[in-house]
């Protein structure tokens, strides 16, 4: 990215353009968002970024894999989509890490949700059925390496380790972050959920196509977990089999 970024409005406007040629339904959220909604079958991959204001890859990332879509660079894959590219409107726009009112969004993801952009996001997952794979994008504030995040550990979490392998990042265990989207998805029974991380220090362009790389293997990840018989419910979770090769 270079010169100046673009507004949230600006941005979800060139979201919303490339989901109306789709055929998506368009959700306006409480708190100022929006979510996108594809209905393509029982498998559903949910997609949030934006919770911090000053990262800025993600949405990026989410704008342009909905424009590939659109202008059919590339097929919409078989499952449901919901995403969410900007969670944090206010903070994105003053390029601050939090919202106006300063309230954590990241850990307010229990119950009801804590701060409204949280609440919104939480009212909107509980209109759908759980997802069978969740991904959070982020971006960490000081790191200067990449990582994937798990609450399992590794061998409990086959999904994450091989998301790990195929970036060739570490997999650090969650410590804290109670209320994280992570920890909301995991009480609702989601299979697969993942939160990844990409660091500061990287040319920005980079940082996306981190994210595409990502993005492309739990694209594969889910064909497979299809193919297998797995269900939204998750039914293929641990079959170690359904791993498709870091390679792939």
């Amino acid at each position: 990215m270079t010169g100046r970024a673009a507004t949230s409005s600006e941005l979800l406007r060139q979201c919303v353009k490339s989901a109306k040629t789709l055929g998506m339904r368009i959700i306006k959220l409480p708190h100022g968002g929006i979510a996108l909604h594809h209905e393509g079958g029982p498998t559903i991959f949910s997609i949030t970024s934006g919770i911090h204001g000053e990262e800025r890859a993600g949405p990026y990332f989410l704008r342009d894999q909905l424009a590939r879509w659109a202008e059919k660079k590339e097929q919409i894959p078989p499952f449901s989509f919901l995403i969410v590219p900007i969670v944090n409107v206010e903070g994105w726009d003053d390029g601050y890490r939090r919202p106006d009112d300063d309230t954590e969004i990241n850990t307010g993801f229990h119950k009801n949700g804590a701060a409204k952009e949280s609440a919104s996001i939480v009212a909107l997952w509980r209109r759908f059925p759980p997802p069978t794979l969740f991904w959070d994008i982020h971006q960490d504030v000081c790191s200067t390496h990449s990582y994937v995040w798990t609450r399992k550990g590794k061998k409990a979490d086959p999904f994450n380790a091989a998301l790990a392998d195929h970036l060739h990042v570490p997999i650090q265990p969650w410590k804290g972050f109670t209320g994280a989207t992570d920890s909301f998805m995991r009480r609702h029974g989601v299979p697969f959920v993942t939160t990844t991380e990409v660091p500061p220090t990287w040319d920005f362009d980079k940082r996306v196509r981190w994210m595409r790389r990502a993005y492309v293997f739990m694209v594969r990840w889910l064909k497979t977990h299809q193919r297998l018989g797995g269900s939204a419910s998750g039914s293929r979770a641990s079959d170690a089999s359904s791993r498709p090769s870091p390679r792939a």
